[in-house]
């Protein structure tokens, strides 16, 4: 296996997403991306299919409920246009990027916490995507899409662990320039709507602003303990939030835990069909959504952090 501390980030093949140091094995952010978008596409389409009927149906409900805005009405096209999913999947990463995390994944193949950064960035583009109609994102349609990206390694660690991580962290302008770098870099495998113009955006916003509203996101969450299934916001149910974010979540872990096994465990000799058609995924993905989904762990998780009964 190379060393790879020598190597420094900034081209696109240098962008980390995770490695294998038994096997030798080192897995590129674009890397990553490509094989998370050929798995949606590919055995997880009916689930990533599903997972977006659920979220459209329910910013659909909300925005005919809560009254639309023509910010609400643009993020609603993208999504009709782009697979959210593939955003998720373009998105999940990117606090991997940061120099400390790229530092510590050539050190030790690991990048805790890097969910956080994505999570708020994914934040960040929601909301640049409604304020080009002046109007800022509903809850009902942030609080999925964020916590999937929160919470896709949600086994290791849970939304208690992250608050604390979210009250903790401070970035600098160095760590945004470079997970800009890492979102064009994604954005070769798949082209996000208004990408450049958001790059632009978020670079004189900062993105210790939606930190910020990250974590008072979360403090929402957690203030809605105790009220019942038929409590409100947006015009929606809780429940039908929580479903939503349960569905979205299980689909980019699933996705995610396969192409790093693809890329990391066998050093990406099968791309996701022949890997199929040898029988090396196929196995992994029942396995997977067996653990994932039909025992509904995901579900669980989110029932006890989140206090729905």
């Amino acid at each position: 296996m190379r060393d790879l501390r020598r190597s420094k980030p900034g081209l696109c093949e240098e962008y980390i997403a995770g490695c294998d140091r038994t096997v030798g094995c080192v897995e590129t952010l674009t890397d990553h991306v490509r094989s998370m978008v050929d798995i949606l596409r590919g055995p997880l389409k009916r689930l990533a299919s599903y997972a977006e009927r659920e979220y459209l149906y329910l910013t659909t409900k909300a925005l005919k409920l809560g009254g639309s805005t023509t910010g609400d009405a643009e993020l609603a096209e993208v999504f009709r246009s782009t697979s959210l999913v593939e955003v998720l999947a373009v998105f999940h990463d990117l606090g991997k990027c940061t120099l400390s995390s790229q530092r510590s994944l050539r050190e030790s193949c690991t990048a805790p916490y890097h969910e956080v950064t994505s999570a708020a960035l994914l934040l960040a583009y929601l909301t640049f995507l409604t304020s080009i109609g002046g109007s800022k994102p509903a809850i009902a349609e942030v609080i999925p899409p964020v916590l999937s990206v929160l919470l896709h390694h949600h086994a290791m660690r849970g939304l208690n662990h992250l608050y604390e991580h979210v009250r903790r962290i401070s970035l600098g302008s160095a760590d945004l320039e470079s997970v800009l770098k890492g979102l064009r870099c994604a954005c070769e495998v798949l082209r996000v709507p208004r990408v450049e113009e958001f790059s632009t955006w978020i670079w004189g916003m900062g993105l210790g602003r939606f930190t910020e509203a990250l974590k008072r996101l979360l403090e929402l969450i957690e203030s809605s303990k105790g009220i019942s299934d038929t409590g409100s916001t947006s015009g929606v149910t809780l429940a039908e939030v929580y479903r939503t974010s349960i569905l979205l979540t299980a689909t980019l872990s699933v996705a995610d835990n396969v192409a790093a096994s693809l890329n990391r465990r066998y050093c990406g000799r099968f791309g996701v069909q022949e890997a199929l058609r040898a029988g090396t995924l196929h196995g992994f993905v029942r396995s997977l959504l067996a653990r994932e989904i039909l025992r509904d762990d995901i579900a669980k998780a989110f029932r006890r952090a989140l206090g729905v009964t």
